[in-house]
């Protein structure tokens, strides 16, 4: 083991075994500070937004969350009610109405700033917000892994939709977040925190068990740096009304003096423990908010539909396979019942020769046809080249074809999303090919779906035509 590797578990294991806060955002900071222009400006850009005026749009905004549990047992599984919990402390935070709240210092803001768990994946279906992924992996010591599938973590929702949250074993650390204008947001943005700091209920760290570390981190993913800005008393925080300080302080010390002014020891973007964090100030909200200004880095969470109502529909996904004459092909999908038009093709030009189309829609039950032609009448195998075409739902496949079509071909499909079919116990029942519409299980509930037969899905509940025998957590349901 080199010396640098040593000297950083090292670190990591002394905070761990201290008990103080520790947060992973600073040198991935200073490594954008140094290589991307576009965070640079953006530091400055909202350093003068949130000292020249008030930033942003005005009235509430509502952020769509999405948590990402990655457990390896199942104390690191955590319950629904927690994650819950978290939500009711970052609202709480965010609104001043945290009830901790105290009027030491007169420049304490409410930011206006709410959060909710998504109600809507990015497919449009139904959601509780919250993923639940099994891994290998013991302990996650990269600030990447957890955000890959391919690395025993699950991938991110769109960052300009959602606010992407894992929740995981990060060996030491309490939370690390992603600033703004951070290179690759598509794959890393978002917010990471130690499964034993989330939250206010269940197994949690002592001084760290009232939600305030994702706090802390949040208000990192909203632009805001330490309170101290890492560094000593000429260094800042680009917030005009917080007290300049020479260092981070830890545990709760009210009343510390540093650079010539009492520090701020009770800002969520100190060091302090969750139960002496009470506050943001009115510096700090502007420049938050100046982020969902016209052009603003996450202006686009304004329009996300992540906490809206779900789509009734069924997402279709067509994939063509062209062979060496593209411009032969053209599709069309309708309505059987009313011949109305739902996609069709455009001009295919030669030049897209043995390369592939994928196109979606949305559409809500009912019956559909789908038409292929070639006008040149020897389809898309075999004789100029090598194609296929694919169409799909969400959860099966509705036409799998060869190419083999000769001048052209259609085929009715049914598309229908009252039919469920769950099955359990064991692994199965995480299988998007064992049920057909519209969450998954595994984000909505605990423990195990034995089996449910045909049902149609109320807002509210499930209406069986058949008996559902059903395991939730400890209990056995059997309705007729």
């Amino acid at each position: 083991m080199n010396t640098l590797h040593f000297t950083f578990l090292f670190t990591l294991i002394s905070l761990f075994s201290y008990g103080q806060r520790s947060c992973g955002s600073h040198d991935e900071f200073q490594e954008e500070m140094k290589s991307n222009p576009a965070f640079r400006n953006l530091q400055k850009l909202s350093e003068n937004a949130s000292i020249k005026r008030n930033a942003g749009p005005s009235g509430i905004i509502t952020i769509p969350v999405v948590v990402h549990v990655i457990y390896n047992h199942s104390g690191e599984n955590l319950s629904d009610a927690q994650i819950q919990s978290q939500i009711d402390v970052l609202n709480e935070d965010f609104r001043r109405l945290n009830a901790d709240a105290d009027n030491l210092w007169g420049q304490a803001a409410d930011a206006e700033i709410e959060f909710c768990l998504a109600s809507r994946d990015p497919y449009g279906d139904a959601t509780c917000g919250i993923t639940r992924t099994q891994t290998d992996s013991i302990k996650f010591y990269s600030k990447f892994t957890m955000k890959s599938s391919a690395t025993g973590g699950i991938d991110p929702w769109p960052y300009q939709d959602y606010l992407n949250i894992w929740v995981c074993d990060i060996s030491g650390l309490l939370g690390f977040a992603r600033f703004p204008e951070y290179s690759d947001p598509e794959l890393y943005d978002g917010v990471v925190t130690d499964y034993l700091s989330f939250g206010r209920i269940g197994n949690l760290k002592e001084d760290f068990n009232l939600g305030r570390t994702t706090t802390h981190e949040v208000g990192h993913w909203l632009n805001l740096r330490h309170i101290w800005g890492d560094g000593d008393c000429f260094y800042d925080d680009f917030v005009s009304d917080t007290p300049v300080s020479d260092d981070h302080n830890y545990g709760c010390n009210p009343g510390h003096i540093s650079c010539g002014s009492v520090d701020m020891v009770q800002n969520y973007m100190d060091y302090s423990d969750d139960v002496c964090m009470n506050l943001f100030t009115i510096g700090q909200k502007n420049r938050m908010r100046a982020l969902f200004e016209p052009g603003g880095f996450r202006t686009s969470l304004l329009t996300s539909k992540g906490c809206g109502e779900p789509l009734e529909c069924n997402k279709l996904f067509l994939t063509i396979n062209f062979d060496d004459y593209p411009a032969d092909i053209s599709w069309v999908l309708r309505n059987a019942e009313t011949s109305e038009t739902v996609m069709n093709s455009v001009y295919y030009p030669n030049t897209l020769a043995n390369t592939s189309l994928h196109v979606s829609t949305c559409v809500p039950d009912g019956t559909y046809s789908f038409s292929i032609d070639d006008s040149y009448g020897d389809g898309l195998c075999c004789n100029e080249g090598t194609g296929s075409y694919t169409l799909t739902s969400t959860y099966e496949d509705l036409i799998i074809s060869n190419g083999q079509l000769g001048s052209g071909e259609t085929t009715e499909i049914l598309v229908n999303n009252s039919n469920y079919r769950f099955i359990g116990p064991g692994s199965n029942w995480y299988d998007p090919a064992n049920w057909n519409k519209l969450d998954p299980p595994s984000d909505c509930y605990e423990g195990l779906i034995i089996i449910e037969k045909y049902c149609e899905r109320s807002p509210f509940e499930l209406k069986s035509t058949n008996s559902i025998i059903v395991r939730q957590g400890a209990e056995l349901r059997i309705t007729e």
